[in-house]
């Protein structure tokens, strides 16, 4: 794709969650954003992330929260593991935030 005629306020570079809901907020305060993005289709490979209230709040603004929720679960802890696969550290999260 190309860009339309005119100039931008603001280039971001990459259109995964944290440039599409930069791109959102942008456009909502009215600046004029254009975005470049090397994959010509979603990204191939699985990623993993999580939702506190920060999140939450930050999706609420450009009306994606209850979308997102809708497919989310809660997180009761986690491994995170090295490029082989063996367990760095263990997470327990079996509890509510503080904030929900």
């Amino acid at each position: 794709m190309t860009p339309s005629a005119g100039r931008f306020d603001v280039g971001i570079v990459g259109y995964g969650p944290v440039g599409q809901a930069l791109a959102a907020l942008l456009g909502q305060a009215g600046h004029r954003v254009a975005v470049v993005e090397r994959w010509p289709s979603l990204f191939p490979f699985p990623k993993a992330g999580h939702l506190d209230h920060e999140v939450i709040r930050i999706l609420q603004s450009v009306g994606a929260a209850d979308a997102v929720a809708a497919s989310a679960w809660p997180m009761t802890g986690y491994n995170l593991v090295d490029r082989n696969g063996e367990v760095l550290v263990t997470l327990d999260w079996n509890h509510d935030g503080a904030s929900g």
